[in-house]
C-alpha cells in the first residue's frame, strides 16, 4: 500500500480533521450572582454571551520535572507535579450597547468592590467553562449538552474540556477607527482557571474513546 493510500486509511479511521472553526463555548459565571446586576445580564442574554465568543484558546496541560543524575550517567528528567499554565485567553464580538464588556465588568466587580477597593471571597468570583470540539458528523463523539442542541442541528462535540474556578482577569480595550466602518468590534478577555479535566474523563454517559 503506497502512503497515498496509507493516508487515505487513515483519514477515514479518524473521520476527518479537526476544524479550528468548528467550536463552542458554554460560560459559567459564579453561583453566588444572585440579586446581582450580573445576573440580571446573564439571564436577559440567554446564552448570548457563548454564542458571540468568535475565538478561544483551548488550554495545555504541563508536566514539571526535576533533573535526576547519578555520576557521570546522563541525566533523567523526572516528572514531579503537573501544571496548568497560562490564561484562557477568548474573543467577544460585542453589541452596539458593549453589553458583553458590561457583563465581565460586572463579572470583575463581584472579585473587587472599586469603590471600596476591597477584595471579595475566591468563591464569590470563580465559576467554570466549558469548551467543546465540534464535528458535523451526527455520528460523533460525545453526547452534546441541551444548550447547544438548539443552536446547532448536526453539530457535535467530539471533545470537551471543563475548566474550573475561573473569572475574567483581564479586559482588553476596544480599537476604534474611522477606516474599520464595516468591522464588528471585539474584545478580549483572559480568564484565570485553577485547573481544567477533560468532559470525556470525567461524566457518566460521554464515549469513552477507542
Amino acid at each position: 500500500m503506497g502512503q497515498i493510500d496509507k493516508f487515505r486509511a487513515a483519514m477515514g479511521k479518524a473521520k476527518g480533521f479537526a476544524r479550528p472553526s468548528k467550536f463552542a463555548v458554554r460560560i459559567n459565571p459564579p453561583g453566588a450572582i444572585n440579586g446581582s446586576s450580573l445576573n440580571q445580564l446573564h439571564q436577559s442574554m440567554r446564552g448570548q454571551i457563548n454564542l458571540f465568543c468568535n475565538s478561544i484558546e483551548m488550554p495545555g496541560h504541563d508536566l514539571q520535572t526535576i533533573q535526576q543524575q547519578h555520576g557521570s550517567a546522563p541525566a533523567r528528567d523526572i516528572v514531579q507535579a503537573h501544571a496548568f499554565e497560562g490564561m484562557i485567553t477568548a474573543s467577544f464580538y460585542l453589541s452596539e450597547d458593549l453589553r458583553e464588556r458590561h457583563y465581565f465588568e460586572q463579572w470583575q466587580k463581584l472579585a473587587v468592590n472599586t469603590e471600596t477597593h476591597k477584595a471579595n471571597y475566591y468563591d464569590t468570583y470563580t465559576g467554570n467553562m466549558e469548551i467543546y470540539q465540534l464535528s458535523t458528523r451526527n455520528d460523533s463523539g460525545l453526547p452534546f449538552p441541551t444548550f447547544i442542541d438548539k443552536i446547532f442541528d448536526v453539530d457535535m462535540a467530539t471533545y470537551g474540556i471543563e475548566a474550573y474556578e475561573v473569572y475574567p482577569a483581564t479586559i482588553s480595550g476596544i480599537e476604534y477607527s474611522y477606516d474599520n466602518g464595516n468591522q464588528i468590534a471585539t474584545m478580549a478577555v483572559g480568564f484565570n482557571y485553577r485547573e481544567w479535566r477533560n468532559l470525556g474523563d470525567k461524566k457518566a454517559g460521554l464515549r469513552p474513546y477507542s
